[in-house]
């Protein structure tokens, strides 16, 4: 067994992964036996390969050596890992994908819960909603503390001291330090965040308080999101127009080259959100979308294609490692950019034709919707540190609850506590991504303008940071750009978007 070889079974294992998955969220039919997947590429998830993938990183003698190594030695444990956990994860997307509610005496499909539970107007028939959703979810329950399990004794197995901290040490970040940052970005954005939101529930919503004296739920929060106010501004028949204007503007014919497939068929089948899947890097993707209604599909939509935007500028002739295993944080940020477009005023104006004054209002009710989001994910790690240092015994289910609740001001679905806890640590990853945005974005202010979003150079410049794919981390491509990651930046963004 060489490098050589286990590179190209990486290369095979990756890409028929991403098919898979992609079925999976797209709602396509026929069987996708994700173990049977893992079956073929054993080498890859045996002593021998995390011998020499860890032997890599001990033989390393300078930083990009050591990152090339750790990128592989990433894809050897994510091998390990998908051996183990592919039966219960098929069983449970599977699950997800054939679950229903009766309500009201008609079937609803789980999947479509989320949105039928944001465009709900009537509170207590919303609340209804999320309450079946909520048993929904409970029900997945089952087998997810087992899956927790599995990915600690992953971590002892392969050497390290938490599996939290393995996704650190395999990534090339500090987790103290993040760690730290995410308290400390939850405490600065408290104040705020509480009038911000409060303020965005009355226009949106109705008169509901956040607590501790409110009576605020997920749900109402949902609802904000859905940007209802504005439901004609973020017509669904503008999605498509929309965004392939704005890849004309910067120069970057994704899907006129043939680089991304769109799949925004609206399938009730779907999986929620926008999935990007890499069949092959840099030459071929598929993005699908279950449309919604609303700004979060011109979110969804745009966030993927900053995704594409990043794997399908790497180079061709790069490294493996380079090509399909690049820091997570950097594709998430280059997602959070475009996403972030509709922060812009200028942008809401000259792309959806909004007015003045309605353009300013939909960017305050969407940062606020972004800054609830960037609190959740900070409160998300805290939550999954412990999970991973405690294990996933009962007791822990009013930690989660109180936790997020506290981060949203709101009441928490105690049900949740394990349904978005993912393999592979991405919390971690989504927030550098947010980290790595703030110097993107100002990068682009700075070097195009700031109507960098109608500018080719934005393209050029994009591509250019993306072109060595893995080569940088987020931390390096940062300090490259003049800057370094903080989420501190990020949130003081938002707060001031929505403050305006």
């Amino acid at each position: 067994m060489d490098l050589s070889t286990l590179r190209h079974l990486g290369e095979g294992l990756l890409s028929q992964l991403a098919r898979a998955e992609y079925r999976q969220r797209a709602g396509l039919h026929g069987a996708v036996n994700l173990a049977s997947i893992y079956s073929g590429f054993q080498a890859l998830s045996s002593n021998d390969a995390w011998a020499l993938a860890r032997g890599g990183i001990d033989r390393a003698t300078d930083q990009a050596s050591r990152g090339q190594a750790s990128r592989f030695a990433r894809l050897v444990a994510l091998a390990h890992e998908g051996s183990v956990d592919a039966e219960p994860r098929q069983e449970r997307l599977e699950a997800e994908a054939k679950a229903a509610v009766c309500f009201e005496g008609e079937p609803i499909a789980f999947r479509a819960l989320g949105e039928q539970v944001a465009g709900e107007r009537d509170r207590h028939r919303r609340a209804e909603l999320a309450r079946a959703r909520d048993s929904v979810v409970a029900s997945f329950d089952r087998a997810e503390p087992r899956r927790i399990e599995q990915r600690m004794e992953l971590a002892d197995k392969l050497g390290f001291t938490s599996y939290p901290a393995m996704a650190a040490t395999l990534g090339g970040f500090d987790l103290g330090a993040l760690a730290a940052e995410a308290r400390a970005t939850l405490l600065a954005t408290e104040d705020a965040y509480r009038d911000l939101m409060a303020y965005g529930l009355k226009r949106a919503v109705g008169r509901i308080g956040l607590e501790p004296h409110g009576e605020a739920a997920e749900h109402d929060l949902e609802r904000f999101g859905h940007l209802a106010p504005y439901a004609e501004l973020f017509a669904p028949r503008g999605l498509l127009t929309v965004s392939r204007r704005f890849l004309e503007w910067i120069g970057l014919p994704l899907e006129a080259s043939g680089t991304v497939r769109l799949d925004l068929e609206p399938r009730p089948t779907k999986a929620p959100g926008c999935f990007v899947a890499c069949f092959s890097v840099p030459d071929r993707m598929a993005l699908t979308l279950r449309p919604a209604g609303g700004a979060g599909d011109y979110s969804e939509l745009l966030h993927g294609l900053g995704v594409a935007a990043f794997f399908g500028s790497v180079h061709p002739e790069a490294l493996f490692e380079n090509r399909w295993l690049a820091d997570p944080a950097l594709p998430k940020a280059f997602g959070l950019v475009f996403e972030n477009l509709l922060l812009d005023e200028g942008f809401l104006i000259k792309a959806l034709g909004a007015g003045a004054h309605e353009a300013g209002e939909a960017a305050r009710f969407l940062a606020i919707e972004r800054l609830l989001s960037l609190r959740l994910l900070c409160a998300q790690l805290a939550f999954e540190l412990d999970l991973y240092e405690e294990g996933p015994r009962a007791e822990l289910k009013g930690y989660y609850r109180e936790t997020l609740g506290k981060a949203a001001l709101c009441d928490w679905p105690l049900e949740w506590w394990l349904w978005r806890v993912e393999p592979g640590f991405p919390v971690a990853a989504r927030l550098r991504g947010w980290s790595l945005e703030a110097p993107v974005h100002q990068a682009l202010l700075d070097r195009a303008n700031e109507d960098y979003w109608r500018n080719p150079r934005m393209g050029a410049l994009l591509a250019a940071w993306s072109e060595r794919g893995g080569e940088l981390d987020a931390t390096a491509l940062a300090e490259e750009l003049g800057a370094r990651l903080s989420l501190a930046s990020a949130a003081q963004r938002l707060v001031a978007v929505a403050a305006r």
